[in-house]
């Protein structure tokens, strides 16, 4: 049975061995959809594996594995704010700002 820190970290290393390609970015959602699962059974908070797979969908597997990594140790109040900044944001690179940052910065629609 794998942790989250261990999941996270075989996103990273599939990341660089696959590279980000379309291929990949199917790969890595099937391994979102099983790590829910599985991190219900493991007694993981699953909404750092969801807020991760959102991104994924919206911006792509480079954001989804550094979000992975930012969301681990946030409190659940942060990773609802950062998964209200995969709605809001217009970019990636946006979200992992605003992740970097607990989620506080507002958007520029927000400003």
């Amino acid at each position: 049975m794998m942790t989250y820190t261990e999941w996270v970290e075989s996103l990273r290393r599939a990341s660089f061995e696959r590279g980000f390609d379309e291929g990949f970015k199917r790969g890595l959602e099937e391994s979102l959809e099983e790590s829910l699962e599985e991190g219900r059974a493991l007694g993981w908070d699953v909404s750092r594996v969801i807020v991760v797979r959102q991104a994924l969908r919206r911006f792509g597997a480079q954001t989804a594995v550094k979000l992975a990594r930012m969301v681990e140790p946030m409190s659940l109040e942060q990773v609802d704010r950062v998964s209200d900044a995969v709605v809001e944001c217009d970019t990636g690179d946006e979200l992992l700002v605003r992740a970097a940052n607990g989620a506080w910065l507002p958007t520029s629609s927000q400003a």
